[in-house]
């Protein structure tokens, strides 16, 4: 068995202890948990637990879990950005070129002859490349080095004994930090303000979809969170946006693709949001099953322990305490002859006393 799985079956016997407690705490205060029903325990339709501690106690149990899946998360949050990255400049250059052959300007396209005299695209598309490194993609990076670290000393430290901690700090630093500051990025751009809100929009869909799906800390509450801020986000920077368009025209065209975008926004959120919903509830039943199942397993064992010492005492009175020592070794279950004849004493003189 390898330190990974020394740790998880760790992190489960803390859990059982942890549930185990609390069961103890609700039998000797009354209560009784998990036996009248998961909706007992649990409001807003199952979604969060009654008690702050229990709560509490699941968070940190679903951190153990999808401890190792943050790192994927990341690493696919990486890989897709600069994927999408790389796909947006040869389809913008295309789009340039086509605009300049059909002699288009600015109430079309988003910008003509982008090439220097003399460039070419090979060269035009590592200058951007270079320069969305250097303002956006080495902030992701980095914001996503800490968010790795921080998971990693949260879960390894003993000093740390609640580890959703980490979830939290994933979901701000990596997620919404780099979601606000791209979106920033996007609608300071004033030469391309046409597409600003197919940009945004894109961003926004691949960053909570990968959040919500794939991040290893998507709790309903942060998905619904994350899709909070990045409405208000996009909706506050396309305001500001809109008070440095000087023809109407320019701003109707504006206002017509932001509706577009924020629709389809909108829409994505609502099945996300339906989704996470659903699976949120679904681990909350199972956690809640995993407790009475782990209370009715100590109450089989409480009772056998307590038949097992009853049992001994009786043959104790009867047998002598060798033999009993091996019966209770075979845990009182003689199945085979040779068991009983392996257990069995000659005694050179027998007295049996009434």
């Amino acid at each position: 068995m390898d330190g990974s799985e020394e740790e998880e079956e760790l992190g489960d016997r803390v859990l059982d202890h942890l549930t185990a407690r609390y069961l103890r705490h609700e039998s000797e205060s009354g209560g009784a948990a998990g036996r009248e029903g998961f909706d007992s325990h649990t409001v807003f339709f199952g979604l969060f637990l009654r008690t702050v501690r229990m709560e509490r106690v699941f968070l940190d149990g679903f951190a153990r879990l999808h401890q190792r899946n943050v790192y994927l998360g990341l690493v696919v949050l990486l890989v897709v950005l600069i994927v999408y990255q790389l796909y947006t400049f040869p389809a913008a250059s295309q789009q340039d070129r086509w605009c300049s052959e059909n002699n288009l300007e600015n109430s079309l396209c988003t910008s003509v002859a982008i090439l220097e005299p003399g460039q070419s695209e090979a060269s035009y598309l590592s200058e951007q490349l270079a320069y969305v490194w250097r303002v956006s993609y080495s902030v992701l990076v980095g914001m996503s080095v800490v968010g790795a670290a921080v998971n990693w000393f949260v879960h390894r430290s003993s000093r740390v004994k609640e580890k959703s901690w980490a979830m939290l700090i994933l979901f701000l630093t990596p997620y919404i930090g780099y979601s606000v500051y791209a979106l920033v990025l996007v609608y300071d751009n004033p030469d391309n303000w046409l597409t600003t809100p197919t940009d945004a929009k894109a961003y926004v869909i691949l960053v909570v979809g990968l959040f919500t799906f794939i991040s290893g800390a998507s709790l309903f509450a942060f998905v619904a969170l994350f899709m909070a801020v990045a409405v208000i986000c996009s909706s506050a920077l396309f305001v500001v946006q809109m008070q440095y368009l000087d023809y109407p025209r320019n701003r109707r065209i504006l206002r017509a693709s932001f509706a577009e975008s924020m629709f389809q926004i909108l829409v994505f959120f609502s099945i996300s949001l339906a989704g996470s919903f659903w699976r949120e509830v679904i681990n909350k039943r199972q956690f809640l099953l995993r407790i009475l199942m782990a209370d009715q397993q100590e109450e089989i064992i409480r009772s056998k322990t307590q038949n097992t010492t009853l049992q001994k005492r009786l043959l104790n009175s009867i047998l002598p305490d060798a033999i009993v020592d091996r019966l209770q070794e075979l845990d009182f279950q003689v199945q085979t002859w040779d068991q009983l004849r392996g257990m069995s004493r000659r005694h050179s003189g027998v007295c049996i006393a009434f």
